[in-house]
């Protein structure tokens, strides 16, 4: 499945089990919405390896300075991230009624998931910024989290 309608339809639904509500501190997964030039808006999917109970529903905003913590003047948001990309971010303050605030700096948060605007399909990291389309081989800008190479061995030694 790589095309970008399909990922598009994607939902994750927790069966029965508590309501979350999210903490300071915990790791959240959620897709960009929208980007401004001066944030990104999230819609919250997941904590860490929990799906939200079906019909909840949260914000997250990743400002500008919570993206990486250095040179902040020079981020530009729509080289770091783009609607439909998946993220994984840490929450670091209630926020506002818009929504919690949400931070990428560690290596480990970033975006994790992207497609191509151009050719539809899912693209591959590459490095630390940038993704490569694996149809066309056009890489683009992003803000890449550290895959958790850990946890891929330990799911491979297990099949």
């Amino acid at each position: 499945v790589t095309s970008l309608e399909k990922i598009k339809k994607i939902s994750i639904q927790s069966i029965g089990g508590r309501a979350y509500a999210p903490k300071i501190g915990d790791i959240v997964y959620g897709v960009v919405l929208d980007i401004s030039k001066n944030d990104a808006k999230i819609d919250i999917l997941a904590k860490e390896n929990e799906p939200l109970k079906h019909g909840q529903k949260y914000v997250g905003i990743i400002r500008r300075e919570s993206i990486r913590d250095y040179e902040i003047d020079q981020i530009v948001i729509e080289e770091c991230m783009h609607p439909g990309d998946i993220v994984k971010c840490r929450i670091i303050s209630q926020g506002t009624k818009k929504g919690y605030f949400l931070s990428i700096v560690e290596d480990e948060l970033g975006v994790v998931l992207a497609a191509s605007s151009i050719s539809k399909t899912i693209m591959v990291p590459v490095n630390w910024h940038e993704f490569q389309c694996v149809k066309t081989y056009a890489k683009v800008t992003r803000k890449v989290a550290k895959p958790d190479v850990s946890s891929q061995k330990h799911s491979l030694n297990n099949t």
